[in-house]
């Protein structure tokens, strides 16, 4: 058992920003003040003791330990609230919160991106758009871009276009949430980095860069 122990506080120590020196508990050298060394377990993303939970330094004020569940991308909850990073997420529901993708999440009620409620967005409907998302979800009635709505975008024509936030869909091209007024949708293409074209000109993000 003394063995564990050991092994359990090098590891503390030595993988992780945690450190415990002297019966006291530290993460990047702040002080936690209310952590209970002899229980402080630091092998997950959120740290705990026998009290509390912690994210980084921060107690998760009202967390109950024997119902908390680390989710991931920064998500958790427990039988009471969802939790982002060290901050309760206001208005979700616990019993109906999962996980839809990285950063993307959802409960009966909302979409969320990162902790941040995506506005609008029908649940039920709520996915990531494949084959990976970039950024990009969408409902039956619109698409979104982290947790910001496209406007006049078309969820069922809709398309990624590469890694770099370009998109189209029937009616527009889009740079992350923005429309690029006046692109071409039929010959636009991605090229590298921000740089994109059509047969009429060259892009930079969503504005014209130069003619052809």
């Amino acid at each position: 058992m003394r063995k564990i122990i050991l092994f359990i506080l090098i590891s503390i120590s030595v993988f992780s920003e945690y450190k415990i020196e002297n019966g006291k508990v530290y993460y990047e050298d702040k002080l936690i003040a209310e952590a209970d060394a002899a229980t402080f377990d630091s092998s997950t993303d959120y740290a705990q003791d026998k009290n509390y939970i912690y994210y980084t330094e921060k107690k998760i004020e009202g967390a109950d330990l024997k119902t908390f569940e680390i989710l991931y991308s920064g998500y958790s909850k427990d039988k009471n609230h969802v939790y982002y990073k060290n901050n309760i997420l206001k208005g979700a529901d616990s019993k109906t919160f999962d996980m839809v993708h990285f950063g993307h999440a959802k409960d009966k009620n909302n979409a969320y991106y990162y902790g941040k409620k995506i506005e609008g967005a029908d649940a039920k409907t709520f996915d990531i758009i494949e084959p990976c998302a970039f950024g990009f979800s969408r409902d039956s009635i619109s698409v979104y871009y982290e947790d910001k709505k496209i406007p006049g975008s078309d969820p069922e024509t809709f398309e990624i276009l590469g890694e770099n936030g370009y998109s189209k869909d029937k009616n527009h091209v889009y740079f992350e949430n923005h429309i690029i007024d006046g692109a071409d949708i039929k010959t636009f293409r991605a090229l590298a980095g921000k740089i994109a074209e059509d047969k009429n000109n060259y892009y930079k993000s969503e504005k014209i860069s130069g003619k052809k």
